[in-house]
Formats: C-alpha cells, sequence, structure tokens
C-alpha cells in the first residue's frame, strides 16, 4: 500500500464507519501535515516503516486545538514506546482494519 492508498482508505474508513461523512482528502503538497479534512475533525496518516513520535501527534493536536477541531492520527507503524495521549489523558490510538 503506498502513502496515498493509505490516505484514501483512511478517508473511506472515516466516510463510511465514523460520524464524519464530510470528510475530503486535502491537496498534495504543503498541508501542515493534515491530509483528510471534515467539519469537525482533521487527520493525519502516516505510512512510514518506523514508530511515530509523540512530537508528531502533539504537533497535530495543536494544530486541531487552533482550528478547534479534533485531532484524529492514524499510523500503520505504530507508535513509539512512549505513547500518544490525548489532553483527557485517554490513548490516542486507532487502527482501523480493512472490511470494517
Amino acid at each position: 500500500m503506498t502513502w496515498q492508498q493509505a490516505e484514501r482508505y483512511v478517508c473511506g474508513w472515516m466516510q463510511n464507519t465514523s460520524h464524519y461523512e464530510d470528510a475530503q482528502l486535502t491537496s498534495p503538497g504543503a498541508d501542515d501535515g493534515i491530509d483528510i479534512v471534515c467539519d469537525e475533525a482533521i487527520a493525519q496518516v502516516k505510512h512510514h516503516q518506523t514508530a511515530v513520535g509523540i512530537a508528531e501527534v502533539q504537533r497535530m493536536l495543536g494544530i486541531a486545538a487552533a482550528l478547534n477541531k479534533q485531532a484524529l492520527f492514524f499510523s500503520a507503524s505504530g507508535y513509539t514506546r512512549r505513547q500518544p495521549f490525548s489532553p483527557l489523558g485517554t490513548a490516542s490510538r486507532a487502527t482501523p482494519t480493512p472490511g470494517t
């Protein structure tokens, strides 16, 4: 799966299995890490070979807070040992799987 396919997959998942029916992919290029937008949330999709660190998740949370939206973060390779947490202290881990 390419990073473009991963972004399309997550966008479709958001539209079909959550309450983000208006989710749309952002245009390729400089997007401040925002890959998918909708009225209530922004999402970032990382399709890398290495785990995502907390700094990337915190950056996304900051952008979402500035936009008054929810932040959704998807990582194909998981997260570093220091798990990302939302401001409420709950783990920010979501893994959509094909066929759900």
